[in-house]
């Protein structure tokens, strides 16, 4: 008992000291519902700074690099919840609450993916195995965000489930960058994510009922005169494009598959009434191409308009226009298919192989184009700064794609693009 309790003093002396004025300062300007815009940023750059640090942890080599990233993040919202629960910061429940829910919702999460990665047997898209759906690191992530969100985020501020949303997100897209998930996997980890931890939480209320509860959560709904937010969002594309690459001197065509493209975005508005207001998109685009990923980026802003249709409920629209700047991706000739020119007698394999194919590999570059954006919205708000949102988004653009070959030489293909993009976002509201 003793050796315990000199153990508690100096946890108290060195990591929480109780006299120290910075902590308390810390604490104070947390709760207060002043110096708001400051705050937000605050919390955005701790997001910046903390998560990366805990993601990583201690190393004791730099043998891991970017493709080995994921394996971490899925976690770092956890080891913030541990973090601030070292530190003092009352979160919803006790220490023992949360780890049993939590603990709940993991068996759950896990118990879903392993049954349905073995039920329906998906092969991933590098060929390393069947187990593809749904995405388990995604799931992860997304589960340990929304423990993240239930501990803090709704008893501190939204801006910290905003953090672990975004990290959750990022998750989802690096599975997606290294050929290890299609665009539905990481859809269906995070919805498996999200509703394994509040399954877990249920059951939680259910077990302890009043018991293990340190902090009431933020004021419940009213009618914001502005509903001004912050979306973290994550999409998949609900259309597939064909290019035709018809290089000179042949009578075949080089096509190349545009796979279904998962994004990541973050999106802002701030309204001026109700109705109408002006904001802007950030969107990162991963499509998957013979194997590798083509990543894109758009940048847009303009007009957004909102209808509420009762004190929790409305729908918005947007119209945005800006930039689309394009990425490039290796294409292995072997795996394209070939047709014949229309109104013309010709083979089927590439010319010079008397119906071989070839294994080398060519280049598709595009270029930098415009960007319009249209787009539909239905949002929850379930709290005053915290909102659940389902999108629809129509991108469009006209790209110049170049194919260029070893054996084939260069050809263009210019296309129109019309890309729809349904997902989900949350929203943190002010």
């Amino acid at each position: 008992m003793l050796k315990e309790t000199r153990r508690l003093v100096l946890f108290r002396i060195i990591i929480v000291p109780k006299r120290s004025n910075g902590f308390k300062f810390f604490l104070n300007f947390a709760k207060s519902k002043q110096h708001n815009t400051v705050k937000r940023i605050l919390y955005i750059l701790l997001v910046a700074l903390v998560l990366p640090s805990a993601a990583y942890g201690r190393q004791d080599s730099l043998r891991h690099s970017w493709r080995e990233a994921e394996n971490y993040t899925r976690f770092a919202p956890y080891a913030v919840v541990g973090g601030l629960k070292l530190a003092g910061v009352k979160g919803r429940y006790s220490w023992g609450r949360m780890t049993a829910s939590t603990a709940m919702a993991n068996v759950i999460m896990a118990g879903s993916t392993y049954a349905l990665k073995h039920a329906v047997s998906e092969t991933r898209p590098d060929n390393s195995d069947r187990h593809s759906f749904p995405s388990g690191h995604t799931a992860t992530a997304f589960a340990a965000a929304t423990v993240l969100h239930r501990e803090y985020g709704l008893t501190l501020s939204p801006w910290i489930s905003a953090g672990g949303y975004a990290i959750a997100t990022g998750t989802g897209m690096l599975r997606v960058a290294h050929n290890q998930h299609w665009a539905g996997d990481v859809m269906a980890g995070a919805a498996i994510g999200i509703l394994s931890t509040e399954l877990g939480y249920w059951l939680g209320d259910l077990i302890f009922r009043d018991k293990g509860i340190e902090k009431g959560e933020m004021d419940d709904m009213t009618n914001p005169e502005h509903p001004s937010f912050v979306d973290v969002e994550m999409g998949v594309g609900a259309n597939r494009t064909t290019l035709c690459f018809y290089p000179a001197g042949t009578t075949t065509a080089e096509s190349v598959t545009l796979g279904t493209r998962t994004t990541a975005s973050i999106e802002a508005a701030y309204f001026y009434n109700k109705y109408v207001g002006t904001g802007g998109m950030a969107r990162i685009i991963s499509t998957p191409i013979d194997g590798e990923n083509m990543l894109d980026a758009s940048l847009d802003a303009g007009l957004y308009l909102n209808l509420p249709l009762c004190k929790r409920l409305s729908i918005g629209a947007k119209a945005l226009a800006g930039v689309r700047l394009s990425g490039s991706a290796n294409v292995r000739e072997s795996e394209a298919s070939t047709t014949t020119m229309p109104g013309e007698a010709g083979a089927s394999s590439l010319p010079g192989e008397a119906g071989a194919s070839t294994k080398a590999t060519a280049r598709l570059d595009a270029d930098n184009t415009m960007n319009y954006v249209v787009g539909l919205n239905c949002t929850w708000r379930y709290k005053e700064n915290c909102a659940w949102k389902v999108f629809a988004d129509l991108d469009s653009s006209r790209k110049n794609f170049t194919l260029t070959s070893p054996t084939l030489g260069s050809a263009q293909n210019r296309a129109t693009f019309n890309q729809w993009t349904v997902g989900g976002a949350f929203s943190v509201c002010f």
